[in-house]
């Protein structure tokens, strides 16, 4: 991904594609551009389900931390998102009509949404689970399972979760992606954090990894739980200095 605000800028870019290749998670995709409009705002995550009397449904709104912008690299994410009641409703709405418009009628869907100044906006939306553990975020924090909610749906149930409007926030939880680990025994204190969940190393202990620009920098993710949200990014930000990743440290 490349952020450009000038005429030269995209030039630059295009000259670029064109004779060195596009380049995406450290693979060549070739050598054509898909120049989009830039939304400045904060992003969000949306889950949701259809079911065959209602339509789509939103369970969950997730909050995506991004790293600067050039790269835009997913962070972390969080479950629920900090909005104000309007902002919440405004978002669910829109999302629930775009999935409606672009006519899904079975199973689970995704979509990533910018909030501008004009109101939301949609960046993607897919038939599928959101990745990044967002899934299992929503399962702590709220106590739906989309993956089971995908399956009822694809075996024929017409309400796959009849009860999900019912379930309030139990909790916050949050993910956050790290750089390399410093030692094996910063994971198990980790696990010794209260609210922790889960940790996961990608890449052995002093492997060596790309500088955090992209996804490929990512070597493992720390998960927790808290009763709120400040607690939580406590606790995120105590894991990550644990593990030693003071370059993801220094977003807290």
């Amino acid at each position: 991904m490349t952020y450009v605000d000038s005429l030269s800028q995209l030039q630059l870019a295009v000259d670029c594609a064109m004779h060195h290749g596009v380049v995406d998670i450290d693979h060549k995709t070739g050598n054509v551009l898909l120049l989009e409009q830039y939304l400045e705002g904060p992003e969000y995550c949306v889950e949701g389900y259809v079911g065959s009397q209602h339509g789509p449904r939103v369970v969950a709104v997730t909050e995506n931390l991004l790293g600067a912008e050039q790269n835009f690299t997913k962070l972390g994410h969080f479950v629920e998102a900090s909005l104000t009641a309007d902002q919440g409703a405004a978002l669910v709405n829109y999302v629930e009509h775009a999935a409606a418009q672009i006519g899904l009628t079975v199973g689970v869907f995704h979509a990533k949404v910018r909030i501008t100044r004009d109101g939301p906006v949609l960046i993607k939306i897919a038939a599928c689970l959101g990745g990044d553990r967002i899934y299992r975020l929503i399962e702590l924090s709220r106590s739906i399972s989309l993956p089971e909610i995908a399956i009822r749906s694809h075996l024929g149930d017409p309400e796959p979760a009849p009860d999900a409007d019912a379930k309030p926030a139990v909790c916050v939880s949050g993910v956050r992606f790290f750089t390399p680990v410093g030692d094996a025994a910063a994971v198990e204190r980790v696990r010794a954090i209260p609210g922790f969940q889960e940790v996961e190393v990608h890449s052995h202990i002093g492997g060596t990894v790309p500088l955090r620009v992209a996804m490929s920098g990512r070597v493992g993710h720390v998960l927790f739980i808290a009763p709120d949200r400040p607690t939580l990014d406590l606790r995120l930000a105590e894991a990550l200095r644990t593990l030693g990743s003071r370059r993801a440290c220094k977003d807290i």
